[in-house]
């Protein structure tokens, strides 16, 4: 027989029996007599420090206990809590929380007591997805497609919510600018509805719905990556008509069509989603104005926008509403009469929007059949831009060495490791090489020529009177980039061209129009001087348009020009097209003194982005023209994309990792940092600086997103962080 193992005795055994010791010498004194006071009940005496051998209690909880005393709270507003305690009471079911008067919020999943199904909708009904259907029959499926109004939220930006219990987890979202599903970390509140709970939901809503659910997607070009451009098709819902965009050859969605025909004949007759009418609330007779039946015809809003009506109160009682009115109209006698009227006046507006609806689905079927959009004009690209487009390949031999490639995307070449054999023509044995082939093709400067050759304008024969005139898109379909001289501002901007139409104050690139339409402004006409700087004094104005232009503008607070997203319309002329020649008006006239004084106020010249903006948080601004910039994460050292709204926010924002990483990469103590593997897939050896072993340790590097806490060997690691040993 095998002995008995010895039982070990760890100083923590010994604490434990003296405080049992003590705790029997103290037997009927109260805990609070014990050697280690109570436990957070009040009631048991606590074994050592820090509560230890007391009882779970809520009071060790990061939100404390909800008002029975027992129950830990899962969030700072009562969250997770028996529902009999909190200021609306239950839901129907008797365990989930309402979060507002006749049962609002009850049927939200997340706010139940055990959370919601992985397929992100389902409540579950017990812990551990007790109740979950194991093959989840989606409950966004309506009539055999997708809803539309869950279609529509696709095209929303990420948002990671606000942090609540139980904290992070990963969830998906359709990246409109990659073109497809991609993950992130939600906060586990608030949010939008472009959040998914896998990929194949995010897939069977936004990239590929069942039967007519494509005709609700928004046009997506593809990643910019991607340069196989080819003409295709898509469905706009709004018009109810199909258009021409260039696809630029992967990703992307199912509102895609090889032709004007196949587009057609899935997606006619879809229009604006139907939505629920809210029930007319009960007029009280005190208050009731007296009700008119419209003769003209009834408000039609131009863009349909998906809203949210909320749900019947209490689902097990369908005819409430009817029961309640019912009994208003015995308690006012005038009551019946009122709602009567209401409803009269309800249903001749239906009426009269279904037969609207019903005339222009007929209008645009007609002029469908009489007029379809051409096809884009191919774009003209040269040889030598076709190979700087190409994207690396570093071939497939062993005989590795050296070698640059041309990123057509950041204008800039690259260095990479060439295998020997294989590969493109975008290699080249040096970076001066490089850029004496490349080097023109910068990125926001396209070569593509996408206007046709009979609309192309004679810059010889143009009179600058053409430089006047309002800018005209065209009257056909397609989408070509192309510029006009903006009198307001005094600058050449770009525009979509429709492809046919149009005016002469349209030209293929930026260089034509400043060349003819500048050089006219420049002439001073009699009477007057340079541009008055008065403008200056103006305050930023982003226009009333929808477009994504950065300009700039004088500060007068900080005596700086400085950034902002101007919407291509309206706005006033403290805009500029680069900074340089804000300054130039700007501080120059802020340099002068005025009459009267001694002394000429400093100027004011705007130095780089100091670190100092390393530490504000990241703040999207009130706007909605959204534009992916970068922020420096304080965490962990990183820098990171997030949706900018245009407008406002801190300085913590930056065009570009790189900017990011200047500005703020030697910001905080890189040997303090943590480690950081990154979102991407590769399996990268690298080094890191442990502040807790103070030691230098190995870890994978995913290949992207890390922090400089990241060394490529032990030694440089340790030649920048000392380490104990070496010390």
């Amino acid at each position: 027989m095998a002995a008995a193992p010895t039982e070990r005795t760890s100083p923590r055994d010994s604490t434990t029996r003296d405080a049992a010791a003590s705790t029997r010498s103290s037997v009927g004194c109260g805990c609070e007599y014990a050697q280690f006071g109570c436990c957070p009940d009040g009631k048991s005496s606590a074994k050592g420090v820090g509560f230890y051998g007391c009882p779970e209690s809520c009071a060790q909880s990061q939100f404390g206990c909800c008002p029975d005393g027992k129950t830990a709270a899962r969030g700072s507003n009562k969250e997770g809590c028996p529902c009999q305690y909190t200021r609306y009471g239950c839901c129907p079911d008797g365990e989930t929380t309402a979060l507002g008067p006749k049962s609002e919020g009850c049927d939200d999943c997340r706010y139940a007591k055990y959370g919601c199904c992985p397929d992100g909708e389902t409540k579950s009904l017990g812990p551990d997805y007790a109740g979950c259907p194991s093959t989840t029959v989606a409950p966004f499926m309506v009539g055999g497609t997708v809803s539309p109004q869950k279609i529509l939220a696709c095209g929303l930006p990420q948002d990671q919510g606000t942090v609540c219990h139980p904290g992070y987890k990963l969830v998906w979202f359709y990246d409109t600018a990659e073109g497809r599903c991609s993950q992130f970390w939600y906060g586990g509140c608030e949010g939008n509805e472009n959040r998914f709970a896998t990929k194949e939901q995010c897939e069977t809503i936004c990239v590929d719905p069942p039967e007519q659910g494509r005709c609700y997607l928004q046009k997506v070009e593809g990643p910019q990556r991607c340069n196989q451009l080819s003409p295709r098709y898509w469905y706009d819902y709004t018009t109810g008509q199909c258009a021409a965009f260039w696809w630029r050859g992967c990703l992307g969605n199912a509102n895609n069509f090889v032709s004007w025909e196949e587009c057609n004949t899935v997606c006619a007759g879809v229009g604006p989603p139907e939505q629920e009418t809210p029930a007319p609330a009960l007029l009280q007779p005190q208050h009731a104005l007296p009700v008119q039946i419209p003769t003209e015809a009834p408000y039609v809003p131009e863009q349909p926008v998906p809203q949210q009506y909320p749900e019947p109160a209490q689902e097990s009682h369908p005819d409430q509403a009817r029961i309640l009115a019912e009994h208003e109209a015995e308690s006012h006698p005038d009551q019946a009469r009122i709602l009567a009227e209401h409803e009269a006046v309800r249903a001749e507006e239906q009426r009269r929007r279904e037969e609207h609806f019903r005339r222009e689905q007929e209008r645009r079927e007609h002029e469908a059949r009489l007029q379809r959009p051409q096809t884009p004009a191919a774009p003209v690209v040269s040889a030598d831009e076709q190979l700087c487009r190409l994207t690396v390949d570093a071939g497939n031999c062993g005989n590795f060495s050296e070698a640059y490639y041309f990123d057509f995307f950041s204008g800039r070449c690259h260095r990479f490791v060439f295998s020997g054999c294989g590969g493109n023509q975008n290699r080249f044995r040096s970076p001066q090489e490089c850029e004496a082939r490349c080097g023109r093709f910068r990125a926001g400067k396209p070569q593509e020529q996408r206007v046709r050759p009979r609309d192309r304008p004679g810059p010889r024969s143009q009179s600058r009177e053409v430089c006047n005139q309002r800018v005209d898109v065209g009257r056909c379909d397609g989408h070509f980039t192309s510029y006009y001289y903006e009198v307001a501002s005094g600058t050449c901007e770009t525009f979509q061209y429709t492809g046919c139409g149009g005016n002469q104050n349209r030209f293929p690139s930026k260089e034509q129009c400043e060349a003819l339409c500048l050089r006219a402004a420049a002439q001073p006409r009699i009477g007057e001087g340079a541009q008055s700087r008065e403008v200056c004094n103006q305050r930023v104005d982003v226009g009333r348009c929808d477009g994504h232009f950065t300009s700039y503008y004088y500060e007068v607070a900080s005596g700086t020009c400085e950034t902002f997203q101007y919407t291509g319309c309206g706005g006033n002329q403290n805009r500029f097209p680069s900074k340089e020649q804000c300054e130039a008006l700007c501080l120059r006239a802020a340099a002068q003194p005025r009459i009267g004084e001694g002394v000429a106020p400093a100027v004011h010249q705007e130095a780089p982005k100091t670190s100092a903006v390393c530490d504000e948080a990241k703040d999207t601004g009130p706007c909605s023209n959204f534009a992916t910039k970068w922020f420096f994460n304080n965490n962990d050292g990183t820098c990171n994309r997030f949706h900018y709204g245009g407008c406002e926010g801190t300085g913590n924002r930056f065009d570009s990792e790189q900017e990011c990483k200047a500005t703020c990469g030697d910001h905080i103590d890189t040997c303090v940092l943590p480690k950081v593997k990154g979102p991407c897939g590769g399996k990268n050896k690298r080094f890191f600086f442990n502040k807790d072993s103070q030691q230098c340790e190995e870890f994978v590097y995913s290949g992207c997103l890390g922090n400089s806490n990241n060394f490529d060997s032990q030694e440089e690691c340790e030649k920048r962080c000392p380490t104990a040993s070496s010390e």
